[in-house]
Order: C-alpha cells, then sequence, then structure tokens
C-alpha cells in the first residue's frame, strides 16, 4: 500500500512540474490573445484552454471555406467574428448547429463515447464545426485543389491538440518521468521528448 502511496506522489509531483497551458504555434497564439483583446473576452484558466480549442476548430472551418472563395467556389468569404469561440447554445443565430440530435447521437453511439453534460456540449460543437469544415473541404477535393479529403471518424470530436494514442499529442518539451524499479524506489528525471 505505501508503494502505491509513493508512486501516486510521485506522479503528483511530475504531473505539477509539467507546464499545463495553451499549446499551439506562437502566431496562432498571438492571434488568439488579439481576438480575445478585440472581443473584449477574458476566461478563467479552467475555461481558456475550453474556449480556444473552439476557436481553433472554428478558424480552420474559416480557413478551408475561404480556399474556395480563393479558388471561386464559393461567393464570400468568411472571418472569425465575436462567436468563434462559443459554444453552440450561446449561438443565437438559426442554423449554427447543422448537426441534428439523431446525427449526434448516431455518431456518439457509432463510436462508443460517453460524455458528460458539459463535455458533451463542448465535444458536439467540435463535431457540429469540423462537419461543416469537411463538407467545404470536400468542394476542394472535388475541384483538385487538394489531393485528399476529410470525413468523419472517431476523432472528428477531438481537439487539435488530441490524437488517436490516449488522446492527447504532447508537443516536443522537457517532460518530467518517474521510474519505480523492483525494490519500488522511486526515480524522477526529466527527458527530453523527440
Amino acid at each position: 500500500m505505501n508503494k502505491i502511496l509513493i508512486a501516486f506522489a510521485a506522479l503528483i509531483a511530475a504531473a505539477s512540474a509539467f507546464p499545463f497551458g495553451l499549446r499551439g504555434e506562437p502566431s496562432v497564439l498571438a492571434e488568439w490573445e488579439t481576438y480575445k483583446t478585440a472581443h473584449n473576452k477574458s476566461y478563467t484558466a479552467s475555461e481558456e484552454n475550453f474556449r480556444y480549442n473552439l476557436y481553433l476548430a472554428t478558424r480552420a472551418g474559416v480557413e478551408t471555406h475561404n480556399k474556395l472563395y480563393e479558388n471561386n467556389l464559393v461567393s464570400y468569404r468568411r472571418e472569425l467574428d465575436q462567436w468563434a469561440d462559443a459554444k453552440l447554445k450561446e449561438i443565437t443565430v438559426p442554423g449554427a448547429d447543422k448537426v441534428t440530435d439523431a446525427e449526434w447521437n448516431e455518431y456518439k453511439e457509432t463510436y462508443g463515447k460517453r460524455y458528460s453534460d458539459e463535455q458533451d456540449e463542448f465535444r458536439r460543437t467540435l463535431y457540429s464545426r469540423k462537419v461543416d469544415e469537411f463538407a467545404d473541404f470536400k468542394k476542394l477535393y472535388e475541384n483538385n485543389i487538394v489531393s485528399w479529403s476529410k470525413r468523419v471518424n472517431q476523432f472528428t470530436d477531438h481537439t487539435n491538440n488530441e490524437g488517436p494514442s490516449f488522446g492527447l499529442i504532447i508537443p516536443r518539451t522537457t517532460l518530467p518521468l518517474a521510474t519505480i524499479d523492483a525494490t519500488g524506489r522511486i526515480t524522477l528525471q526529466t527527458t527530453e521528448r523527440p
């Protein structure tokens, strides 16, 4: 039992040494800060990551749509507006959520997804924005502007920082590592992630 508590304490110490915060290219992080300032937005630390990931999903959709515009496949450009980091229920524009309850429930059932109410709202918002982006991206593919397509899969409701292996792609950084040998001795070391 003591070994388990010691191991748990070591993991807590290792986790607290890891710098949690927003991840991304410095230019995108700067855009995020400019966006928040322009729209007079500020968030608690716990909500910041949530809103940033919604912003990234919206940003990707805007970029894809504007590629269509640049190739004369749609008649208008899109811009990031005050709703870029909003949850679906916060957007009062009719048709903001293009995914029906039935479609969302089918997606979750197909991929075995279960979320708390708050997570469900967040994941559905990401999913809805990506489905919208995928529809625009399909036009780029069909017009030979890009050589690959996007489609709904088990990761469609994930953020840009999440990936197939345990849901998180960790960027290159220094990570604390705790190892436990056969005698139960814990060793903390720092390793450079490749």
